[in-house]
């Protein structure tokens, strides 16, 4: 018998009786982490949790995704950030390390990489 099969019932049970139980889901996740026998056995899923989809761009240079990693260990000049631009048509990439993130530093990388 495993977790599920006792944890089940019983979750039901408290909900229909209307027991405060404010930290039920974390208890309920805690209790299945520590079974050995769903960690080792449980069914692991392989398929994506939703169907993945496209993200349509009519012509180039039409659509752009940016995002700002880090911040990762300082390298030369204190860089510890990356700023990626992707064009979505071509996926176009244009990269830059930046020390710290700044309005003025955001709209120079744009100026100098994707506009002119």
């Amino acid at each position: 018998m495993d977790c599920m099969q006792v944890l089940e019932p019983w979750l039901l049970r408290s909900q229909k009786q209307a027991f405060y139980w404010p930290t039920i889901l974390q208890d309920s996740k805690d209790l299945v982490k520590k079974c050995d026998e769903c960690q080792r056995f449980a069914p692991v899923s392989r398929q994506p949790s939703a169907e993945m989809t496209t993200i349509p761009s009519p012509w180039p240079l039409c659509q752009w995704g940016m995002d700002i990693l880090g911040p990762f260990p300082k390298e030369t000049r204190r860089r510890q950030f990356v700023l990626v631009v992707v064009d979505y048509f071509t996926k176009w990439v244009e990269v830059e390390a930046l020390a710290d993130i700044t309005a003025n530093k955001m709209i120079s990388f744009l100026w100098k990489n994707v506009i002119c």
